[in-house]
């Protein structure tokens, strides 16, 4: 429950007729539970229930998140830090919208 459900339907002719009809397959998918419940947005990647991972902050300068470790391939928040004495003009977030979103 309170999940994403995705599948195919295959119909296969039968009966006197069935070489005059080719077989089809249909994809499908829904939600299975209450639509309100689920987050709108994906949580940042060192937190829990992650989906996508890339709500994270951005600089002008690195290629990578800030905060970001390659050698470890993870997230230290000590690190995820900005200096006035950089060439990076500031940062910027980014965010992965989960479903549709509407403005109330």
């Amino acid at each position: 429950k309170d999940a994403f459900i995705e599948g195919f339907v295959r119909l296969i002719p039968t009966g006197a007729n069935k070489d005059k009809a080719v077989p089809l397959t249909m994809p499908y998918m829904g939600y299975l539970g209450d639509w309100t419940k689920p987050k709108n947005i994906d949580p940042a990647p060192w937190s829990e229930g992650v989906f996508v991972g890339y709500t994270v902050l951005w600089n002008d300068v690195s290629e990578t998140p800030l905060g970001f470790d390659r050698m470890t391939n993870s997230f230290n928040l000590d690190h995820m830090t900005i200096s006035p004495n950089t060439f990076a003009p500031g940062v910027y977030p980014s965010f992965q919208v989960l479903r549709n979103l509407k403005e109330t």
